[in-house]
């Protein structure tokens, strides 16, 4: 499922491409991916690919995890670069420490309330949507 609201959220906001970095999702099965991306798998381009064959062609892009890790800066102080990578976690497992380490900046979602973090999916909404705010404040 988490896939396949990644895929709606890309669409929603334009972005190039999505890749799934994992060593297992191959074996995840299409249908429901593509049930749960409510048309936006035919409409972006989008692959899975391993850890060990990363994309060299994000040099022009700011790579952004969002992860509650101790280094990680509240996203509502976070002033967005325009080109960005959004990099988001397992639910169980967070984000691998070598893709951390790939990253240029780690940002968190403040949670007040009794449960400390949010859906992927949903915390990827959350700062793809205040970077748009940014961008379209920036660009006015």
């Amino acid at each position: 499922e988490n896939m396949g609201a990644t895929l709606r959220i890309a669409a929603n906001i334009g972005a190039e491409k999505v890749i799934f970095i994992s060593d297992f999702a191959q074996n995840f099965k299409e249908n429901k991916i593509f049930r749960t991306a409510s048309g936006a798998a035919e409409k972006i381009n989008w692959e899975i690919t391993s850890q060990k064959s990363l994309p060299m062609n994000l040099l022009d892009y700011n790579i952004i995890a969002i992860e509650t890790c101790p280094d990680a800066t509240n996203i509502f102080e976070f002033q967005f670069p325009e080109k960005v990578v959004f990099m988001i976690g397992n639910e169980i497992n967070g984000t691998s420490d070598f893709l951390l380490s790939q990253s240029q900046h780690k940002i968190f979602i403040p949670i007040p309330g009794t449960i400390s973090s949010l859906n992927v999916s949903h915390a990827l909404a959350v700062a793809v949507f205040e970077w748009f705010r940014q961008m379209t404040l920036k660009f006015r």
